[in-house]
C-alpha cells in the first residue's frame, strides 16, 4: 500500500521519507519552502548534501508552487514523488535509475550492453509506475482502491517531475511515464446538481438563532452564489471581504491554477441574499458593526496566532465544529461599510469560517475542508461540496445565462470545458418523453382507470 492519503481524500498528505534523506524548508516550521518563497535546501542525514534527485526533487517542488501558489498541490505531488522513490529504492534503483550516466557506470561493471541496460531500466521504471498508481491508499477507514483520476493524478505528478528534471538537465534520456496509458475517465462523471425543492427544504431548516446555523447558512449561499470550490471557500479571510452599503465585495486569492478571482455580490433586495447572510456571519463573529458581541475578539485572534494557532490539534475533531450550537445569538444589525479599507487596520489571517467547539480547544480555528464536507453533508445531504458549485452552474443555465458567462464565472479557461460541464449536469434528462408517450398510443389510464375496493381473494 502507498503510505499517504488518496488524493480525492480531502486531507492533507504528510511528507514522506525516501532513503535516508527528508525534504524540509529553509526555515524551521516550513514545508518545501512554501512559507518562506525560498528554494528548499535538503537536511540529509547519511546522505550526501549534493543528492542529485533530492535537489531535484526540491527544485520542482519549488517552480510547481511559484506556478500554482497551492501549498495542497505541492504537498500532494510531495507525497506522490516522495512515495514512488521510496519504493523504487526498497528495490535497489532510483529515480534516475535510466539515466545514461548512471547507466553507465553500471554497465562498466558487469558484462551488459549500455543500451540494453538503459532500456531495461526505463521499462522498470514505467512498469513500475504503472503499478504504483493503481496501488490501494491508506485511509483513516484503511485501505481502499483508488479511482481512476486519483491513479492519473499520481502518474502526472511523477510525469511533471520528470519533464521538469530532463529540462533542467537534473536527468538526461527519455521520460519513462510516456510509456504509461492512463486510465479513461469520463469528464464530469460525478457532477450532479442539488434538486432545487430540496434545497429550499433544508436551507429553510437551518435554525440562524444560533452561531453554527448562521455560519453555515453564509457558508452555504456563499457556494451557491459564487460557484467556488471548496479550497477557494475554506481559504476565504477577513481581509478578502470589503463590505459595503450596496454590496459585498470578495477576493478569491486561492483559486485553481493560481488565478485571482473576485466576485461583487449586491446587498439589496432578493438577491442580496448570500450577501447579507455572509455580513450577518461576519458582524456576529467579529462584532465590526460595534453593537454585536463578537464571537472571536481581536485578543483571542492575537492569542491563537502567537501560540502559531490556525489548524485544530487533531482533525478528528472537526465534527465538533458542525454539532455545536448551544449560544443563543443577538440580534444582528449589518453595518453599512466594513473592510479594510475603512477601518485603515491589516488583520491578516483572520478566519471566517471557525470551528465552534469549545470543549476540546479548537474553538476558533479555521475550518478545514473535511469540516466543511461535514457540514455540507448535515445541512444538504451531501459531502460533496462541489455539489454547490455544479448547482450554481446549473441555476444560471436555468436563469437564461450565456454560457461564456457561465465559463466567466466558473473561471474555466476554455468554453468547451464548460459546455461539457452544463451537458453533464443536464445526463439522465430526456426533454422528449411527451412525445415519445403520444407516439406510443399512451394515455394517463391511473387517472381515468374507476377504483375498485380490494378483494378478498388474493392474486397468485
Amino acid at each position: 500500500m502507498i503510505g499517504m492519503s488518496d488524493a480525492h481524500d480531502g486531507g492533507e498528505t504528510e511528507p514522506v521519507q525516501a532513503g535516508d534523506a527528508t525534504l524540509a524548508g529553509t526555515q524551521s516550521g516550513t514545508r518545501s519552502g512554501t512559507q518562506s518563497g525560498l528554494l528548499p535546501v535538503i537536511f540529509a542525514n547519511n546522505a550526501a548534501a549534493s543528492d542529485a534527485m533530492n535537489l531535484a526533487i526540491a527544485a520542482w517542488l519549488h517552480a510547481k508552487f511559484q506556478r500554482s501558489r497551492s501549498a495542497k498541490t505541492q504537498s500532494t505531488y510531495s507525497a506522490i514523488v516522495q512515495a514512488f522513490r521510496a519504493q523504487l529504492l526498497s528495490r535497489g534503483l532510483d529515480l534516475d535509475a535510466a539515466d545514461p550516466r548512471r547507466v553507465a557506470v553500471a554497465a562498466d561493471a558487469m558484462p551488459v550492453d549500455t543500451g540494453d541496460l538503459m532500456a531495461e531500466r526505463t521499462k522498470a521504471l514505467a512498469l513500475a509506475a504503472q503499478a504504483f498508481a493503481s496501488q490501494s491508499a491508506t485511509s483513516r477507514y484503511g485501505a481502499r482502491p483508488v479511482t481512476a483520476t486519483t491513479a492519473n493524478l499520481r502518474l502526472a505528478a511523477l510525469s511533471s517531475f520528470y519533464r521538469y528534471a530532463l529540462r533542467h538537465d537534473f536527468l538526461r534520456g527519455e521520460n519513462p511515464l510516456e510509456r504509461v496509458e492512463r486510465q479513461v475517465v469520463q469528464a464530469y462523471a460525478s457532477a450532479r446538481p442539488l434538486a432545487y425543492d430540496d434545497l429550499r427544504g433544508r436551507l429553510a431548516a437551518i435554525d440562524l438563532t444560533t452561531p453554527a446555523g448562521l455560519r453555515d447558512y453564509a457558508l452555504l449561499l456563499l457556494g451557491l452564489h459564487t460557484g467556488r470550490r471548496l479550497s477557494e471557500l475554506a481559504g476565504l479571510r477577513r481581509e478578502h471581504i470589503v463590505i459595503r452599503a450596496s454590496r459585498v465585495e470578495l477576493t478569491w486569492v486561492r483559486c485553481k491554477g493560481g488565478k485571482i478571482m473576485r466576485d461583487d455580490l449586491p446587498r439589496k433586495g432578493i438577491q442580496g441574499l448570500a450577501a447579507e447572510a455572509l455580513v450577518a456571519w461576519v458582524m456576529r463573529l467579529y462584532g465590526e458593526d460595534g453593537e454585536t458581541e463578537p464571537l472571536l475578539p481581536d485578543a483571542t485572534v492575537d492569542e491563537m496566532r502567537s501560540r502559531g494557532g490556525g489548524r485544530p490539534p487533531n482533525r478528528r475533531h472537526d465534527a465538533d465544529a458542525v454539532a455545536t450550537a448551544d449560544m443563543a445569538i443577538e440580534r444582528v444589525q449589518p453595518a453599512g461599510e466594513i473592510g479594510l479599507l475603512h477601518t485603515g487596520r491589516r488583520q491578516p489571517e483572520r478566519p471566517i469560517w471557525i470551528s465552534l467547539a469549545a470543549r476540546n480547544g479548537t474553538f476558533g480555528h479555521p475550518l478545514s475542508i473535511r469540516a466543511i464536507a461535514l457540514i455540507n453533508e448535515q445541512r444538504l445531504g451531501t459531502s460533496k461540496v462541489h455539489a454547490l458549485r455544479h448547482t450554481f452552474a446549473r441555476g444560471l443555465e436555468d436563469a437564461g445565462a450565456k454560457v461564456s458567462e457561465i465559463q466567466a464565472r466558473l473561471g474555466h479557461a476554455d468554453l468547451g470545458t464548460t459546455g461539457r460541464y452544463l451537458a453533464q449536469l443536464h445526463a439522465g434528462e430526456n426533454p422528449h418523453l411527451a412525445r415519445l408517450s403520444h407516439l406510443y398510443g399512451l394515455e394517463d389510464r391511473l387517472k381515468s382507470a374507476p377504483r375498485t375496493p380490494p378483494s378478498d381473494e388474493t392474486s397468485s
